[in-house]
Formats: structure tokens, C-alpha cells, sequence
């Protein structure tokens, strides 16, 4: 399976940040697509930078500081999203955090 497009990323993006999708069904989303990536190879022409790093981020989505306590919100989500966007206009192959 190749890695999602930018497209599906920001879809997942935008949901965590307008609180439409839940962290957790996120958080497996990212971390089924990671590991059933075709390739890690960075140097493979269907490598993408922009949403390897997104998928980082959206795999610890539901992270807890402790019980009920969840370590990122909406306003992470958010700038999580900015940060997508403005390396994905960038045409960046770098890192997104």
C-alpha cells in the first residue's frame, strides 16, 4: 500500500482540528497507513516527507498525560493542520513539526 495522499491527511487533519473526528479512530488511521506503507525508503520516488511527518503526529493523536487526560486538543490539531499546509504549499519535502 503507498503512503496516503496529502489530501487524506489534511482530511484527518481537518477533522481533528474542527473536533469532527474522533483521536483514536485518527490515531489507528495513521498507524495502519505506516505500517502498511509499501516502503520507509526516503529516497523512493513515492516517498512523501510532508505526510510521513503528518502521520507521526496523527499516530500519537489520542496520547494521555494520564487518565481522561488527553496531551493534545484542538489547538494543537490546528496548528498541526498550519503546519501541513504551509509545508505542503512550500512543496517541502522536509519535515512538518
Amino acid at each position: 500500500m503507498a503512503l496516503p495522499s496529502r489530501e487524506e491527511v489534511r482530511r484527518q487533519l481537518v477533522g481533528l482540528a474542527r473536533g469532527e473526528c474522533e483521536p483514536e479512530a485518527v490515531e489507528g488511521w495513521a498507524g495502519d497507513a505506516m505500517a502498511l506503507a509499501e516502503t520507509d525508503d526516503p529516497f523512493s520516488p513515492e516517498w512523501d516527507d510532508v505526510v510521513w511527518d503528518a502521520l507521526v503526529l496523527l499516530s500519537g493523536a489520542a496520547l494521555e498525560t494520564g487518565p481522561g487526560l488527553r496531551l493534545h486538543g484542538p489547538i494543537v490539531y490546528a496548528a498541526w493542520l498550519t503546519d501541513f499546509d504551509q509545508s505542503a504549499a512550500a512543496g517541502s519535502e522536509g519535515h512538518v513539526v
